[in-house]
């Protein structure tokens, strides 16, 4: 049914557009270790100064001040990688609390439908919390600049005029391998493969009867991270592809 892909495949142009590809495979997993110094110290000193470096290249990190410091910056693009996923999920049936971002798995997605219950639409109340409520989760994980990119993603999904038989039911995203690591002071870059999930439906517009259907991929994602000024690890840069034998 070309009808369930259209949204998915507008979304999918949107997110890769000006993506580098990345040339890592999933089997060239590093591990984070330290790098090799330019000076004389002690890997004890390079490892607790206020400038930690450190590179996926030559073994497992020395100090719990550096597995600390790289503990979170993988918790940080783990949780940017889900929100992005997640910021298409719709409002929750009426009486459900709301929260930043819905993805949960198990929760069943619902349509509006209009007055011949053979179409479905998402009213301009849906879209107006759909975006703001994603607004807000991506202002928690990206930078300010960055956070205004992917809102103009999840705008342009939600707000695209199509045939009124799309239908949004969340999605989300979990690390399957980190390939490369890198810290160097307050900027960090991850790359992962990471397992996207997304559920997509449609309703016949002849019997109205509602069709849904999760797409599944692992993609491979580059991101660039800086800390701010409050000690939070946001994503500056994201480009992602498909991994091998991966895609729609």
């Amino acid at each position: 049914m070309p009808s369930i892909n259209a949204r998915r495949a507008r979304r999918t142009a949107a997110g890769v557009c000006g993506a580098a590809c990345m040339t890592v495979a999933i089997a060239a997993c590093g591990t984070i270790v330290a790098s090799a110094s330019k000076t004389a110290a002690s890997p004890s000193a390079r490892e607790t100064a206020s400038v930690i470096n450190w590179t996926s290249t030559s073994g497992p990190p020395r100090t719990a001040a550096a597995r600390k410091v790289l503990g979170t910056v993988n918790a940080a693009f783990a949780r940017a990688e889900d929100t992005y996923e997640a910021m298409f999920a719709p409002p929750p049936p009426t009486g459900t609390a709301m929260r930043a971002l819905d993805d949960n798995m198990a929760t069943a997605p619902r349509a509006t439908l209009d007055s011949t219950g053979r179409h479905a639409y998402l009213s301009a109340a849906d879209q107006a919390t759909i975006e703001h409520r994603g607004m807000a989760a991506l202002q928690q994980v990206f930078t300010p600049a960055m956070a205004r990119h992917e809102y103009k993603i999840l705008a342009g999904v939600v707000g695209t005029a199509s045939s009124g038989q799309d239908l949004l039911g969340g999605g989300g995203a979990s690390v399957v391998k980190y390939l490369h690591e890198s810290i160097n002071g307050s900027q960090a870059r991850i790359q992962a493969a990471v397992q996207q999930w997304s559920r997509i439906g449609y309703v016949n517009p002849q019997s109205g009867k509602q069709y849904w259907q999760v797409n599944r991929a692992i993609v491979l994602v580059d991101d660039a991270l800086v800390q701010s000024q409050g000690g939070s690890w946001l994503v500056a840069s994201r480009s992602w592809n498909y991994a091998p034998g991966q895609g729609p």
